[in-house]
This record gives C-alpha cells, structure tokens and sequence, in this order.
C-alpha cells in the first residue's frame, strides 16, 4: 500500500511534501488531514545529512525558536519556575519540620500568584521610570515619612474606564517607614474617575478611623479633594465630597492631608492594581506589608 500510494502521489518526493493530486481517493484524502498533526510530534533522523535543510526545517533549536517542548510556548509557565522551585522547596520544609502536606495543586497556584505579583511590581518601576524620563525630572521623588509620633496611610487606586472597576488599597506606616497596616478592596461599577477618588479616599478613611489611630497623615492623588476639605467655600462643586469625608475625619483626634505624586505612593498603588490587572478582588487587612513586596518596602525605609 505504501509504495502504490508513492508511486501515484509522490513519486519524486517523499510524504511530507505531497500534495493533494488530480482526483484523490478518500483514504488519500484522510492521509493528508492527519499529516499537520504527525508533523508535531516527528523526530528527523539525519542519515547522511543530503536532505536536512539546515536553514528551513523548523525542528532545528536554534535561540530563536528554542525547544519544541509544549510547555515552552506558555509564557505564564516559562517565566514562573523560578518560583516554581522556591514553592517546592518551601512546602518541602513545612512537611519536615511542621508536618503540614500541600497539595500539587496549591503549590502551582503559590507560584503563579508570587510570579504575576512579582512581575506587576517590576512593571509599576517602569512606568515610573518611564514617567521620570519624560518629564525630565533629574532627581527621582520617594516616600517621605510623616512626623514623629505620628502615622501616614498612603492611599492608592487604579481604575479601569472600560470595565467600571476600582482597585484601591491603604498603607500605614510610622514614622521610620515600618508599614504596620495595609488593606486591599474591590469596588465595581465606578462610573468615573471622580466617583473612583472619592471612593478610594472615603473607604481609607473610614478603615482608619475605625482603627482609632490619634494622629495620621492621609497622602494620595487626591488634590482637589483636599483642597476641598481646607477651604470648602472656595470649592462648591466638592460640596458632596467634603460632607462625606468629614463623617469620617471627626472621628479622628488629628489628622493631615497631603496630596502627593505617584513616585510618592508607589507600594499603595501597586497593592491597588493587583486588582485591576490580576484580577484578586478579595478585601483584606492584614499586618506588616504583603510578603511579594518586602523589597519594596525595607529599601524604601532604608532610604530614610
């Protein structure tokens, strides 16, 4: 059977390079349709070499196309074993010395969270490296601690035009730069961007003030807001906006607010878009700062 369909269809040539032919049978027909999917998984045994073509077959690994391993084509995977490893060895260590089993499936979940926060963190640095570029700016801007005695929750948001969502998320820290507090939330169906500040400002307020902290500093992006709330008479379209805010502001003994740049306020905002770009719309409050941005924060203080 072979050779009698070689001698109709591809006298001078071998199978893979075929073609159809004038008036096919069907099992021909056949032959052909299940031809793309033997071409993946085919092995070239190189003989004398008279028919590779280095420079054309696709088989060959080369820097540009690298391994024809399946796994190699998801980035997601590709760029997560780093982590990968650390979740192995990690869970390794739980079962030795704690007794605590993780499942296969829990530890690629870790991994791929710990890679998609990681890699939202590298992107936030160059937006703003970007920005500093493009504005010219020589010297780049950082955190600057509040007084001593004194607390500052930074206030950071990302929303989303498309699809109404906001990302919001609060850090408190001392005067040293030790973050004590931060918090994450979800809000859907934010029509604007106003509608997303005031939003992101009354939900951080209202967190701590129910925290009862005596003296705290508010900073974020909210300009005209704040200016709202020192000279009210001067912003009448804030009106709605002064009215909220300070239901929550009198509960606090002192308060300040600072509106600062997004250099200022890059660990809030990068918590904020882990909703907007990876999709974790879970609220929480949690102590310290998120274990995915220890860097972040002990170099920020160090910097002090």
């Amino acid at each position: 059977m072979a050779r009698f369909l070689k001698s109709r269809y591809f006298p001078d040539s071998h199978f893979l390079e075929a073609l159809v032919g004038a008036r096919p049978s069907y099992a021909w027909r056949n032959l052909l349709y299940g031809r793309e999917l033997l071409r993946k998984g085919l092995k070239r045994s190189i003989g004398n070499g008279r028919s590779t073509r280095v420079w054309l077959d696709k088989w060959i690994e080369d820097p540009e196309l690298g391994l024809r391993a399946p796994w190699i084509k998801y980035k997601k995977i590709l760029r997560s074993w780093p982590w990968f490893l650390w979740s192995i060895w990690k869970c390794r260590n739980d079962f030795i010395f704690k007794g605590k089993r993780w499942l296969p499936e829990e530890i690629k979940e870790k991994a791929f969270n710990e890679a998609e926060e990681w890699f939202l963190a590298q992107e936030v640095d160059q937006e703003s490296q970007q920005i500093s570029e493009c504005a010219g700016v020589t010297q780049k801007r950082k955190w600057k601690p509040p007084p001593k005695d004194w607390v500052m929750c930074n206030v950071g948001f990302e929303w989303l035009k498309q699809t109404k969502k906001l990302g919001v998320a609060w850090v408190l820290r001392n005067h040293r730069g030790v973050v004590l507090l931060h918090s994450r939330r979800a809000f859907s169906n934010i029509r604007s961007l106003d509608e997303a500040r005031l939003a992101s400002i009354l939900w951080a307020a209202e967190s701590i003030s129910s925290l009862h902290y005596n003296q705290v500093v508010f900073a974020g992006d909210f300009k005209d807001i704040f200016l709202a709330i020192k000279k009210p008479l001067q912003w009448p379209a804030f009106r709605y906006h002064v009215e909220e805010l300070n239901r929550f502001l009198c509960l606090m003994p002192e308060f300040k607010l600072c509106s600062v740049c997004k250099e200022e306020n890059r660990g809030a905002t990068i918590i904020a878009q882990s909703v907007t770009r990876e999709g974790r719309e879970q609220s929480y409050v949690a102590n310290g700062h998120p274990s995915w941005l220890f860097e972040f924060f002990v170099n920020e203080s160090r910097l002090l």
